[in-house]
């Protein structure tokens, strides 16, 4: 484990000097400079210091004084030694350095010490911001091996790649001086011929990719703490963590800073098991973090939990029985133990048993001094421990990884850089001696391998190569050998990946998990475009064959980059490892932090930002084989129900979902469902088929919702459930969507220091008519009714476009209470890696930034100013913070007086997105509504366009004969509506409506007023809101009781496909009179070559009315006769063009009042 802030010694800077140089290959620089350098150094920058291809020619060697915890990245730092020389062009190689190194140093004497040597390209002298990461175009860890007290000459190779236009920078930072006393370089003269080269790189051969394994892949699902839970401050800080499992019990345990979480898994649904995680931290260890690590005994059922203790070689440690009800106090650590990257491990003793030992099985206590590294073995369980024993000195690199014990006793200690390979550092003889085993052809690199032991002692040895792909090795032989050694990140197509994490069950069986993406490049820049997933790749016949997948799919662990040498850069959240286990049935548990939440997680690929965040996950397997064959489950199964995400902005609920268990079929479909809180019943929303998104655009902004999503495939749907509540966030487009809540009354000095008590921010993207981008930032506090002096009111953010990665924005007063608005970024400008960020000014703020006595403010920033922002981009770990400045204008201090954090991520959606809606109308005879023969068009001068259709009066035995329907598109990134007005009359029925063959419900037609069907009242009107991106048929089911109308249809949003209608109705012939019995009317239809069919209907009242439809040769060929409401329909295909005569008869023995309408539908 690595502290946030790693220690430093030593720094040797490279600066540049004036004269212009082009290296050239293989050709001589030497380092020169001034018995003055050291003094220039502090005064000026870059100073005096010089390389030149001039052999040195000083009376005595130059040097530099040094100092611990010079920040690595500040370019000409004073506290550090710096030489400079200008070139140009590409260097692309090898580094070679040899030079002459020297120390009073006893422990760098004894054992050596480690450089990180960082070449940079074109550093820059006159910026603000003196730390330049981004300008790095090559870094490595290399040894001063055989360093002395006098100077001794020492060879390091610096892997680089770059191009350079005018400076060049190197820097070097012992790993760790534990005296204080200095490391140093001599050069400047013919004693100390300091120099350097540069050279090709010699070829590299890259391990050949892993084949693909025949049969299902293994299958999993992600658990995380309650979103209750996390609210209270469980299972947040989960960066590095270790995860255990009791094969007594089945508890899972999961240990990150100070907590340690017990889950209980219920497997009464296999494929969706529940989880409930429950503090059990032990007192002994919940008060005090540097670096937390937890074993759990598979053989005992003791777990043991460790917290470093900052500055010190013991740790705080208590060990539990009984899965953390009890805790009992550990020693900790052995005698003479490290002071970092701590861990636990254990399993059965090695043969000769030791004499001693009180307990059934071996436990390791390991940590490193930086270079040093030792394990303590405990003969008790853990709770006393032995004097350390060193693993190694200078042959590796200090930090290690997790130790494992085979089921012979043999203890592996895995690390990244053994003389630049990765490798296994072995004991066979209880930890009283150590033997380093490499991995030929690897080289060393940032993150830390993992070790698997199977039950025949078969080692798989993973780690991420220096190439950044995840490599497994297998030995048979303790480590000795390797065979089988493959890229198994190449079956996912992974570019690059970190913290490799092995299990392994049975002799053939073994699986890695790791944070991979595909996303090729600079993995550690500021702005890599990379999305990362855990992936775990698995082999059931001993590394022959591999199955590589996907845990985590639609579901990000982190966006952007992963940095992974220390300190605090924002992008390192997640820390430096993770870890893995298996339960007693051979089940593959990994747990690792989220750093991707919220609106992160179904953000475009395309995204920037990131949620930041380091949040406790347990991804366990569902479904597959497993490490233990005997515990294997049939290959196919249901689903397991997918883990969902739900955003809110306004009315928009965005749901996405990731299934990592689809059951072993390829197809998988879903059913997406809500509910209130209130609610017993919830409601089927959309069947979406195999997409893994969508978007409720119905919701009440105002209203919490449950939404549940459902899994299906070939053997059924999926059990348990993955409900989530979704509560009202705002609106992006008025008060803004709330991304953090504080507390009220928390300011320091409360009840005083109203004005700064932060309660709430909210970001804010309302339209602009002139099309301005522009994001507000909005800050509640109690009240602004006073100002005070001298304060300020401050939101900061994470955004991958800045020099430190963060931006800020603020509003402050003056002396005398002159308020105003500005934004800026946040620097690291000191000159100690242990520096604080500071606000560094920008620029103002938008004049639209104002504040409110309600205690509202709104700072009002352009895009253009904060990195160019667009829909999409994230904006992430943000907090806010207000203060008092104190003191003059030299000697101001701010006081912090009430800080909130622990914010939610915001997706931005652009001004447009609060554009008001496009709103298109399509009148009843609109060429783009289709109806089918049973309708009439009815010409009505209180209608939107002064006529309307009529349907829904056919036979009622044939329900749906008169069905209008309509094509919808909704473009890309919106989300449409229909407003559906009709008309009411007391002749009026009902009808159901459809969208995309699913009902929106049924409308009443009966109205109070009209005598007559044609003698309507328009205005009323329904919405139908929510349409998603892409194409839709909206409906009108006439239920055959009644008219139904349209008078008009209008789109929000969206269009119809005009025009895409293959028929449509036209010249409607309409007759009305009062007709005496036995008296018949008619009326004469002339229909064209492009008819097809005619429809008609009579309304008869005060009596029963009979019509006859007769072709252009005489013969009848329809008939109906009114039915109770007074409706008599004919809807009838016609076999050719000509004069048709509809004849209405009275039936009755009185007059009566008809109505006649013949309506023809035509082929365009």
């Amino acid at each position: 484990m690595s502290p946030r802030v790693p220690f430093r010694s030593v720094f040797v800077l490279f600066a540049l000097f004036a004269l212009t140089l082009t290296l050239h290959a293989q050709t001589i620089y030497y380092l020169n400079g001034d018995p003055a350098d050291q003094a220039n150094k502090v005064t000026s920058t870059p100073g005096t210091p010089t390389f030149s291809t001039t052999a040195p020619a000083g009376a005595v060697p130059v040097t530099q004084l040094t100092t611990p915890f010079a920040n690595a990245d500040v370019v000409a730092n004073p506290l550090a030694a710096f030489w400079s020389g200008a070139y140009s062009g590409n260097v692309t190689g090898v580094l070679d350095l040899k030079w002459y190194w020297s120390t009073p140093n006893p422990a760098a004497l004894a054992i050596g010490t480690d450089l990180e040597v960082t070449v940079f390209a074109d550093p820059d002298y006159t910026a603000d911001d003196l730390a330049q990461a981004g300008k790095i175009i090559g870094r490595a860890i290399v040894p001063l091996s055989g360093i002395s007290a006098t100077p001794t000459l020492i060879e390091n190779l610096i892997p680089v790649n770059g191009i350079v236009h005018n400076t060049l920078l190197i820097q070097v930072v012992p790993e760790f001086v534990d005296t204080g006393e200095g490391i140093f370089v001599q050069y400047g003269s013919p004693a100390t011929p300091s120099s350097f080269t540069i050279h090709e790189a010699p070829p590299r051969i890259q391990f050949p990719a892993a084949t693909q394994a025949s049969g299902y892949p293994p299958r999993y699902k992600t658990f995380n703490p309650t979103p209750d839970q996390l609210a209270a401050g469980i299972g947040n800080d989960a960066g590095e963590p270790s995860i255990g499992s009791n094969w007594f019990t089945g508890k899972v345990w999961f240990v990150a800073l100070l907590q340690s979480l017990r889950v209980t898994f219920d497997d009464a649904c296999a494929t969706t098991p529940l989880a409930t995680f429950e503090n059990k931290s032990s007192p002994i260890t919940s008060t005090e973090s540097f670096d937390p690590i937890l074993y759990t005994d598979h053989f005992t059922g003791r777990t043991i939990t460790s917290q470093l203790l900052f500055g010190t070689t013991t740790s705080a440690s208590a060990y539990t029985d009984d899965d953390g009800e009890t805790w009992l106090p550990s020693q900790g650590a052995g005698i003479a133990s490290g002071i970092d990257h701590q861990t636990l491990g254990g399993g059965p003793f090695h043969a000769p048993r030791p004499a001693a030992a009180q307990w059934p099985t071996a436990t390791y206590y390991c940590a490193q001094d930086l270079v040093l590294a030792g394990c303590a073995l405990s003969l008790d369980g853990g709770r006393t421990y032995g004097p350390a024993v060193p693993t190694y000195t200078s042959e590796c690199g200090g930090l290690h990884g997790h130790i494992k014990v085979g089921p012979d006793g043999t203890a592996y200690l895995p690390n990244k850089g053994c003389g630049g390979q990765q490798a296994v550092v072995v004991s066979e003889n209880n930890g009283m001696s150590w033997d380093i085993r490499k991995v030929p052809n690897s080289l060393g690199a940032n993150s830390d391998p993992s070790v698997a032991i199977a039950k025949d002692d078969r080692v798989y040895f993973a780690f991420i190569d220096n190439d950044n792909f995840p490599v497994v090795a297998v030995s048979d032989d303790h480590a000795h050998t390797w065979y089988n050694i493959k890229d198994v990140g190449k079956l996912a197509n992974i570019n690059n990946a970190v913290f490799a994490a092995a299990v392994a069950g049975d002799k053939n069986r073994a699986a890695v998990a790791y944070l991979g993406t595909t996303t090729p490049g600079d993995l550690q820049a500021r702005e890599f475009p990379g999305v990362w997933h855990l992936y775990i790749s698995s082999t059931y016949d001993g590394g022959n064959t591999w199955h590589t997948v996907n845990a985590t799919p639609n579901d990000p662990v982190q966006r952007g980059p992963i940095w992974l040498k220390g300190g605090g850069e924002v992008s390192r959240n997640l820390l430096d490892f993770m870890d893995a286990t298996i339960d007693r049935e051979g089940r593959v548990l990994v747990g690792f932090a989220d750093g991707c939440l919220g609106d992160c997680v179904g953000a475009p690929d395309s995204a920037r930002g990131n949620t930041y965040e380091d949040v406790t996950a347990i991804v366990r397997q569902t479904g597959g084989r497993r490490m233990f064959s005997e515990f294997d489950p049939a290959d196919l199964s249901a689903p397991g129900a997918p883990t969902l995400t739900v955003t809110r902005n306004g009315s928009l609920s965005r749901l996405t979902w990731s299934q990592a268990n689809n059951g072993g079929y390829g197809a998988t479909t879903y059913s997406v469902y809500r509910k209130q809180q209130s609610d017993t019943d919830e409601k089927l929303l959309a069947n979406v088929g195999n997409a893994t998104s969508w978007t409720d655009a119905t919701a009440d902004e105002n209203k919490s919702y449950i939404y549940r999503v459902s899994a299906s495939n070939g053997a059924g749907s999926s059990c348990a459930t993955n409900a989530v509540t979704a509560a009202p966030r705002g609106n992006s487009c008025t008060t803004g969507v709330k991304v953090l809540s504080d507390p009220n009354g928390d300011q320091n000095g409360a009840p005083a220091n109203a004005a700064l008590d932060i309660q709430s921010v909210s970001i804010a993207e309302p339209y602009y008519s002139n099309g301005a981008q522009k994001v507000s930032f909005i800050l509640k506090v109690n009240s602004l009714a006073a100002l005070p002096p001298n304060a300020q009111w401050r939101v900061i953010w994470n955004f991958p476009t800045t020099v430190g990665g963060s931006y800020y924005a603020d509003m402050r007063t003056s002396e005398t209470g002159a308020v105003s608005f500005e934004y800026g970024e946040i620097l690291v400008t000191g000159l100690v890696i242990t520096s604080v960020g500071q606000p560094s000014k920008l620029g103002d703020a938008d004049p639209e930034s104002n504040y409110n006595a309600d205690g509202t403010i709104r700072i009002v920033l352009s895009t253009d100013k904060i990195g160019d922002a667009v829909p999409g981009d994230l904006i992430g770990g943000l907090i806010a913070r207000t203060y008092l400045a104190t003191g003059s204008q030299v000697t101001t201090f701010r006081a912090a007086i009430d800080a909130a954090g622990g914010s939610q991520t915001y997706r931005l959606v652009g001004n447009g997105y609060c554009a008001p809606p496009v709103v298109t109308c399509y009148e009843d005879d609109d060429a783009s509504i289709g109806y089918s023969i049973g309708w009439q068009g009815v010409d009505n001068s209180n209608a939107s366009a002064g006529h309307f259709h009529m349907g829904g009066v056919g036979d009622p035995q044939v329900v749906g004969q008169d069905v209008m329907e309509m094509s919808i598109h909704v473009p890309a990134g919106q989300y449409g509506a229909i407003t559906y007005h009709y008309a009411t009359s007391r002749k009026g029925g009902t009808a159901e409506i459809f969208i995309d063959g699913v009902s929106q419900g049924t409308i009443d037609y009966l109205g109070f007023v009209g005598d007559t069907a044609a003698d309507a009242q328009f205005g009323p009107s329904k919405r139908f809101a929510g349409l998603q991106p892409g194409d839709h048929v909206f409906e009108i089911r006439p239920a055959g009781n009644g008219a139904v109308y349209v008078d008009r249809l209008c789109l929000e949003s969206s269009t119809s496909n005009g025009g895409q209608q293959s028929e449509f109705q036209t010249s409607t012939s309409t007759r009305s009179n009062a007709l005496l019995p036995g008296v018949e009317l008619v009326l004469p239809v002339t229909l064209n070559t492009k008819a097809k069919a005619l429809s008609v209907i009579l309304e008869a009242t005060g009596g029963t009315g009979k019509i006859i439809l007769v072709n252009p040769l005489g013969t009848q060929i329809a008939t109906a006769t009114t039915n109770a409401k007074g409706f008599a329909s004919i809807a009838k295909q016609i076999g050719g063009p000509g004069v048709y005569l509809v004849k209405t008869v009275n039936l009755s023995a009185v007059p009566i009042k008809v109505w006649t309408s013949a309506t023809q539908t035509i082929t365009r």
